[in-house]
């Protein structure tokens, strides 16, 4: 008897497929985080690291993230089980970063290169400015030496 002929071959276990999370599987299981790693940034608060932020870690296990009420919002804070306190932050012995980027000082790493591209940004724009100011000047003076005083104030 072949397959084909079988009431039941479609359930036989050689043609059943298999489900996510078996080893060797096509689709084994992948942690949540590991998952969204590509999508996941860090959040600074004005430079400094971030209990909220999802890649900072507490080498104790205690961080847990809970929703609390304050002043009719749910929002999320940062709760140290070990302490039985809200969590400290970068000030804890514990805290670390799983991307390497807290500073000793507290401050997050992406932060810091976010600041010193917007001000090298600010600087070419200065330098830029600049340019243009010295070459209008330039053109200036040729058209004073070209054709007098009175002509420069109908081009500009």
């Amino acid at each position: 008897m072949t397959r084909d002929n079988e009431p039941f071959g479609a359930y036989s276990k050689k043609i059943r497929p298999r489900r996510g999370g078996v080893p060797g599987s096509r689709r084994e299981h992948v942690p949540r985080e590991k998952m969204f790693r590509e999508r996941l940034e860090p959040r600074p608060i004005d430079g400094v690291c971030n209990p909220l932020c999802p890649f900072f870690r507490c080498s104790r296990g205690a961080l847990i993230i809970r929703r609390t009420n304050t002043r009719g919002k749910m929002q999320p804070t940062a709760f140290c089980t070990w302490v039985g306190d809200l969590c400290i932050g970068t000030k804890c012995q514990y805290a670390h970063c799983a991307r390497r980027a807290l500073l000793p000082d507290g401050r997050c790493l992406y932060a810091v290169r976010e600041q010193e591209k917007q001000r090298q940004e600010e600087d070419f724009e200065r330098e830029l400015e600049r340019e243009l100011k010295e070459e209008e000047r330039a053109m200036s003076r040729l058209i004073r030496r070209r054709y007098g005083k009175d002509l420069e104030e109908e081009f500009f």
